[in-house]
């Protein structure tokens, strides 16, 4: 790891006491993507922070996001099609239905859209010389830009649009059959349903969400379908009469390169389906986080000690919700989460902030403790994230601080989403150096 430099927030007293995490600004080393290619294969089922944000004008790319109503899809419609597609290929009813299962929370079988759920116009391109949207795209929500030039070269090989069902369908199976996912037929066909849904669910899919549940009775549904050709699309309407905004580009930095947030207030870092906001984010970053709530006067603001409700707001966002440190803030700081020090000094939060955040959306939190390197990674490889709080090394700070532990690599770095890291936000850091200066940890899960 690179040596890095500690930036305190002016005028903060950094007394550290065992309750609370002190919030101060750090820069470290982003990851590289090749760090994150096996966590990342397809993330997707995550909230887009950049939805169909404009970043270019209107008619000068042909990536436009069109009306969904412009477009015949009905997942119901694809579903048969699907069906008889997978099983054209070799794959068993049931296995093609637990297939299916998948896919359909991931994408409503629609091949046109993106993460977050803008629709994109039938000559977009996934791949121009690199990755031309942010998150997933697609029935599988294709993610990792390995993957996502590789499709886009199997349907320009084959002289369909990338957008097409067919494509997709073709370059879905061809995956399938890599070694590497243990999801061909033969695989796949000696499995019951539940196996072959955890399969496609873990091995192919691998999101960081504990949905097999609602995969498993999917495939379920669609099991007792019968198997048909691929729909085709009927378009009926002009994708230039669509929406205006073009999403097949990150916003640029509003604030010219700096400020602790990319692509404008309110802008979260992102790295392969990673979310990461950054407590002093100008959109939220002097909101009081108090006992009075964020338009209140009685504490700090969250830029001063707001490192747990907005890396709680990481977690949230990237497991798929909607959600800011506004947000997560407002409800922390009127459950009296926010305390101070003994001198009355600035601290932070309550290690309670974890069960607080945690209830009130919906979400279970399981209190690891001091935790091992063990346990954590047992946690994240059952599909949880860590709300962790430390003090010393990074990603701590000498006066404590919050984390979002919220993935593995395939070489066993931890992926941290970073509050207070500037443009760095996401890294990656050894197990060993994250536990050396743990101090309590908490699994969080739907």
């Amino acid at each position: 790891m690179d040596k890095r430099k500690i930036l305190p927030v002016v005028g903060v007293s950094l007394t550290f006491v065992a309750v609370v995490g002190v919030c101060t600004s750090v820069a470290h080393a982003t990851m590289s993507e090749e760090m994150l290619e096996k966590f990342a294969q397809n993330n997707i089922l995550f909230y887009d922070p950049y939805g169909s944000n404009a970043c270019v004008e209107a008619g000068s790319s042909n990536y436009q996001v069109v009306d969904p109503s412009d477009y015949y899809y009905s997942a119901d419609d694809n579903a048969s099609g699907l069906m008889g597609s997978l099983m054209e290929n070799g794959y068993s009813q049931q296995s093609a239905a637990a297939i299916l299962g998948n896919l359909y929370w991931e994408s409503n079988l629609n091949p046109r859209v993106l993460e977050g759920g803008a629709i994109v116009a039938e000559n977009f391109r996934a791949w121009d010389g690199g990755k031309t949207y942010s998150g997933g795209f697609g029935l599988a929500q294709w993610t990792y830009e390995s993957r996502v030039q590789a499709l886009q070269e199997y349907a320009d090989s084959r002289g369909l649009p990338v957008t097409s069902i067919q494509a997709q369908v073709g370059y879905l199976v061809q995956e399938l059959n890599d070694p590497y996912y243990g999801c061909s037929p033969g695989e796949l066909n000696s499995l019951d349903l539940a196996g072959a849904v955890n399969q496609v669910w873990r091995k192919y899919e691998n999101p960081a969400t504990d949905d097999f549940q609602r995969r498993y009775e999917k495939a379920g549904e669609f099991l007792g379908i019968a198997p048909g050709d691929l729909p085709e699309v009927v378009d009926t309407g002009d994708p230039s009469t669509g929406s205006n905004g073009v999403v097949n580009c990150v916003p640029e930095d509003e604030d010219g390169g700096g400020g602790g947030y990319s692509g404008g207030p309110g802008n979260p870092v992102t790295a392969d389906g990673v979310v990461s906001f950054s407590q002093c984010d100008p959109a939220w970053g002097n909101l009081n986080y108090g006992n009075q709530g964020i338009n209140g006067h009685d504490m700090n603001s969250i830029c001063e000690s707001g490192c747990g409700p907005t890396s709680f707001a990481s977690i949230l966002a990237t497991m798929g919700m909607s959600v800011t440190p506004a947000e997560t803030a407002d409800v922390a700081g009127r459950a009296g989460m926010h305390v101070r020090c003994g001198n009355g000094d600035l601290c932070g939060s309550s290690w309670e902030i974890s069960n607080v955040l945690a209830s009130h959306y919906g979400l279970h939190a399981q209190n690891l403790g001091n935790a091992s390197v063990e346990t954590i990674n047992a946690a994240l490889r059952a599909g949880k994230m860590i709300h962790a709080v430390g003090a010393g090394g990074y990603p701590f700070t000498s006066g404590g601080h919050y984390v979002a532990i919220v993935g593995i690599t395939d070489s066993g770095e931890w992926i941290v989403a970073d509050s207070a890291g500037g443009h760095d936000q996401i890294s990656s850091y050894d197990p060993y150096q994250v536990t050396a200066g743990l101090s309590n940890a908490y699994a969080i899960s739907k």
